[in-house]
Order: structure tokens, then C-alpha cells, then sequence
């Protein structure tokens, strides 16, 4: 995630970054101001970044994903495969799908859809 400071106060100013759940195991966060690593602390869920920003002043936030099977909290017997906060697939049903001979019963969607590559959220207050 990148960010850019467009305007700020004159004293040092902490800015909080959720640290998520699904960080990849045994790596860390890192956080680059201007193009150089700076020392940040994780404090009750957050990333802590505190310094005095200047206008222009452009941050990277980098956090490692890695492929997690993820158990579903209302039926144990089931999972999905994800990557950081991506749901890579998951038990949908089989509805408008056929099963196809492969060998191993796999199921094929019978239907093409369009996959998109973004999400516009056009609401101030995110997605409803």
C-alpha cells in the first residue's frame, strides 16, 4: 500500500495502520518513508509510524501474504484457500456446474462469467 502526506502539522504525528491477522507467519511488516526503512512498532492491533511528516512525503506499506487454508467458523469440515484477505476458492455449491470424467470428480463451471479486476466503492463509508 502506498500513501502520500499532503499536508501536516509542524510536530511529530503517530499514524495507526491496522496490522491484519493474515500477515504471513515468521515475516514481518515494513514500512518505507521516501524510499528508506523505517522503525515501526506494533502496538494493540496496529502499525505505529510516528515521526514529523512533511507535505510530500510518500510511505510504503508492505505486508506479506501467504497461502493459508482457512477453516470456516460455522461448519470445522469445511475450508477455503486464501491469500492474505483473498478468498482464493471455496465450496460454492455446484448449481449451473457439471462434473467432469478428469478422474477425480472435478467440478467445471458450464457458464462463462466475467471476472473483474477491481471494485469501485462509490460511498465515502466503504461497501454496505
Amino acid at each position: 500500500m502506498t500513501f502520500t502526506i499532503n499536508s501536516a502539522p509542524a510536530s511529530a504525528l503517530k499514524i495507526k495502520f491496522r496490522s491484519p491477522y493474515w500477515t504471513a507467519s515468521g515475516k514481518s511488516v515494513t514500512v518505507k518513508i521516501n524510499g528508506t526503512a523505517v522503525n515501526i512498532s506494533k502496538v494493540d492491533g496496529y502499525i505505529d509510524v510516528g515521526r514529523v511528516w512533511s507535505a510530500g512525503d510518500r510511505g510504503e506499506l508492505t505486508i506479506p501474504s501467504e497461502l493459508q487454508v482457512s477453516r470456516c467458523t460455522d461448519n470445522q469440515n469445511v475450508v477455503a484457500f486464501t491469500y492474505g484477505p483473498v478468498v482464493l476458492c471455496a465450496g460454492l455449491g455446484s448449481e449451473s456446474m457439471t462434473t467432469s470424467s478428469v478422474g477425480w470428480g472435478v467440478t467445471t463451471a458450464t457458464k462463462t462469467v466475467t471476472v473483474k479486476e477491481s471494485i469501485n466503492i462509490n460511498s465515502p463509508t466503504g461497501p454496505v
